[in-house]
């Protein structure tokens, strides 16, 4: 868009952007006349419909009228060389047009049938831009204004006075930022003040009492943009500050909008200043439980990052005298509409009573679900008549949670399936017996032609109590199980009443980084007790570390990918091992209802499927290893020092033979399952032989 102007006697051209539309007299009613500075100032008219509007560098901002304005400053206004002209552009795109229509159904001054006119105070006086409420010329048009009035420098304020129906003098001069904060956060800027949050022309910022330290939001900003004032001090950890008498229960929000929300709603509530992630020191939280608190209830936001710092909170906490809930705020939020937060539901709602008893009843649950911890003595325990632990496959499947760890390509997803394909059939597995039941197989890695193929190849009857769901069905109507997807299986579990459930893998059901234990402690621990409470058997399939061995000793547990502390929230852990020289593969198997035992299992080429056995790949064996095994098979069995001897027949050479080389040699062959030890004799000497 351009205007003409005439400059040193001539027309020139200005171009003004697109946006942007020049408002003056003609625009507000009327036709157009030769402009009076005496009579009319489109500033002014503006200022008395936007109560926002505040200076900002050569122009003045306020909340556009035309749209929900969450900024309160997309609206700039730009006076021209006229005094009654003024540049309009909304930076969200709204039309000048609409926003004018938007404007004009706002009653100037919050007044109806009043129009402002300002006046200017000595210079001597603060130059605030007051404006007293006066009748309106005959004409229509606002009274005259006097020139260069401006909002408060230091607040952004612009201070509005009229008069109400009775007479009473009444006065507006709150600063534009504490008005954002005020629409941002639904919570009325004096309870604010009475926390202690001061408003400053371009931030919000939280005080505490006889410290010289604030933390500072900048208007409009996010979380990331909040500075220190002086930077790098030492602030309180709480805000605002606890006081000596405290309540029995207490609670803690991530930020300060969220605390605010909970305060208005009545709840003894504190934000955790410099971050959720930052921990609470134990004399801190021995000092809130010396002023009266016991119970400290934790709502942070629902995002990855809240989750996890909930998590560390609630264990900070647990560690000291208080006892810490967490509030899940999952279902009561809509992700699609990026909520994650209290404030977001508190926006949704506006009820105070509403909010309040949804706060109270999430809190309900949490008391109800700790008061339901029962003791049982001594003499009740001996009493019961208790059921012996229940084994799915003898002495290798018991009911709870079992992880199934091993490398890629060891056969770990072939050995699951065949195994649901003996339960579900009822036959023998490994040779171990079986009790019948349905199973559900929860596929990730696979697609329903993958699937397909291996139950072919495996020979599965067609009629088996042996469902499939793969990836996508996963991914469509369930999710990762620590983010809402638990319920949803737990759901299908009751109606088509599975008793075993393989899960293939770890990885694909579960959001999170593996090596962070508060992420797989809390997600493993709801999938056991399901289980538990359930009485159903769930297999996990998860992935071996990378420097896991494939020949030396053998730890299930240690060589789960990522945090160990796996292993605690786990019923049983199965660990599959392939060393290079067998053609079979060993299974590892621990828990705490399990003997340890170790058993060499080889799968049929033919048929896929899995039985016990042993087998030597003698293409894979080093030459010195297939020298002791031919020893071995010479002499049958014998001592170290035996099998040295014999070693060296085999070679045909004079080149002596180190004892010591050999017995390493017969303690990695041992391990791999291919050499068996015997310990003989009042001396205890060992005996080896090759494992028929």
């Amino acid at each position: 868009m351009t205007e003409t102007r005439e400059t040193n006697g001539r027309d020139e051209r200005v171009s003004l952007g697109p946006s942007f539309k020049i408002t003056g007299p003609e625009s507000i009613g009327g036709p157009r006349k030769e402009p009076s500075r005496k009579k009319s100032h489109p500033l002014e008219w503006w200022s008395e419909r936007i109560p926002t509007l505040h200076k900002e560098g050569d122009q003045f901002a306020g909340e556009c009228p035309a749209h929900e304005d969450m900024s309160l400053d997309s609206l700039k206004i730009k006076p021209v060389d006229s005094p009654v002209m003024t540049l309009v552009n909304c930076q969200a795109g709204c039309e000048y047009d609409d926003i004018e229509a938007a404007a004009r159904e706002i009653e100037p001054g919050t007044l109806p049938k009043k129009s402002p006119v300002i006046t200017k105070k000595k210079k001597a006086e603060t130059k605030k831009l007051i404006i007293k409420a006066e009748s309106p010329s005959d004409d229509g048009r606002p009274p005259e204004p006097e020139p260069e009035s401006e909002p408060d420098k230091k607040t952004g304020a612009v201070k509005i006075t009229y008069k109400d129906d009775s007479g009473e003098e009444i006065s507006n001069d709150l600063p534009a930022v504490a008005k954002w904060w005020e629409k941002y956060t639904g919570i009325p800027w004096s309870e604010w003040e009475s926390w202690g949050a001061r408003a400053r022309a371009d931030r919000i910022e939280f005080t505490w009492p006889g410290v010289n330290v604030v933390k500072c939001r900048p208007r409009g900003g996010s979380t990331s943009d909040i500075r220190w004032e002086p930077a790098k001090s030492n602030a309180p950890s709480l805000w605002p500050l606890p006081g000596d008498d405290l309540p029995e229960q207490i609670w803690l929000g991530e930020g300060e909008s969220s605390t605010g929300v909970l305060r208005h709603l009545g709840f003894e509530a504190y934000s955790i200043t410099k971050g959720a992630n930052t921990e609470l020191r134990l004399v801190e939280l021995n000092r809130l439980y010396e002023r009266g608190a016991r119970d400290v209830i934790i709502c942070f936001d629902t995002d990855e990052s809240g989750a996890d710092n909930a998590y560390r909170m609630k264990v900070q906490i647990d560690a000291s005298p208080l006892n810490a809930y967490l509030i899940d705020l999952n279902d009561e939020l809509d992700p699609f509409r990026g909520e994650s937060d209290l404030r977001d539901l508190w926006l949704n709602v506006r009820d105070k009573e509403v909010m309040i008893d949804k706060l109270k009843a999430l809190a309900l649950q949490l008391s109800i679900a700790a008061r339901s911890v029962a003791i049982v003595s001594t003499k009740e325990l001996h009493e019961m008549d208790l059921p012996p632990t229940r084994f799915v496959i003898e002495d290798l499947l018991v009911e709870g949670l079992t992880l199934f760890g091993g490398k890629s390509g060891t056969g770990k997803s072939y050995l699951l399936l065949d195994a649901l394909r003996c339960i579900a059939s009822g036959e023998d597995f490994l040779g171990l017996k079986t009790i019948q039941k349905k199973c559900l197989y929860i596929a990730l890695e696979d697609n329903l032609v993958r699937m397909k193929r291996r139950q072919t190849q495996q020979g599965h009857p067609p009629d088996i109590p042996l469902d499939i769901i793969v990836q996508k069905g996963f991914i469509d109507q369930i999710g990762y199980l620590n983010r809402g997807g638990l319920s949803i299986v737990e759901e299908w579990i009751k109606k088509f009443e599975y008793e075993v459930v393989g899960i293939d893998t770890l990885s694909r059901a579960i959001y999170g980084d593996q090596d962070r234990v508060n992420i797989m402690t809390p997600a493993l621990a709801a999938l056991q007790e399901m289980a538990q409470r359930l009485n159903i058997d769930i297999v996990m399939v998860d992935h071996h570390k990378k420097d896991s061995p494939e020949l030396s000793t053998y730890e299930a547990i240690i060589h789960l990918l990522g945090s160990t502390a796996k292993g605690a929230v786990s019923d049983s852990i199965w660990g599959l091992y392939a060393p290079k020289e067998m053609m079979s593969q060993r299974l590892l198997v621990t828990g705490r209802d399990l003997e340890p035992r170790t058993f060499d299992i080889i799968q049929d080429k033919a048929t896929f499927r899995w039985s016990q056995g042993t087998g030597i790949n003698f293409s894979r064996v080093s030459k010195r290893k297939q020298e002791v095994v031919a020893a071995l098979e010479n002499i049958g069995r014998g001592r170290v020092a035996d099998i040295a001897r014999e070693v060296k027949n085999v070679r045909d050479d004079d080149v002596e033979v180190n004892v010591g080389s050999v017995h390493n040699i017969l303690t990695e062959l041992q391990l791999a399952g291919m050499v068996l030890q015997q310990i003989q004799g009042s001396k205890n000497e060992k005996w080896y032989s090759l494992r028929e």
